[in-house]
């Protein structure tokens, strides 16, 4: 398979909602991995509610950030967070020891 990531992604296991845009209604997930570019995230139900969604990972204080859906497997996906959320490389590494450490 061709890698198309341009940052390595580091295993976590985060819970979190996705909903369709910043307004729709919440579906659970689980993030199983994540960068400063984007993350996989595992939806239980099977499904997101669009192509673009609003994500929010339960130990960023609630913070909605914009992803869009690349690929589907199942009821795993993996989204590329919008270019205004994406932390800066000089903060990813403080940003992933915040959430891991919660």
């Amino acid at each position: 398979m061709l890698e198309r990531r341009n940052a390595s992604r580091r295993r976590v296991c985060l819970h979190g909602v996705a909903s369709a845009g910043l307004s729709g209604t919440p579906v659970p997930i689980r993030v199983r991995s994540i960068s400063d570019g984007g993350a996989e995230v595992v939806a239980d139900r099977g499904c997101l509610p669009d192509k673009t969604i609003g994500l929010s990972i339960g130990r960023e204080d609630g913070r909605f950030r914009l992803a869009e859906v690349c690929w589907r497997r199942g009821n795993r996906f993996g989204v590329k967070f919008g270019e205004t959320d994406r932390p800066s490389n000089d903060t990813l590494p403080g940003w992933l020891s915040e959430l891991l450490s919660a």
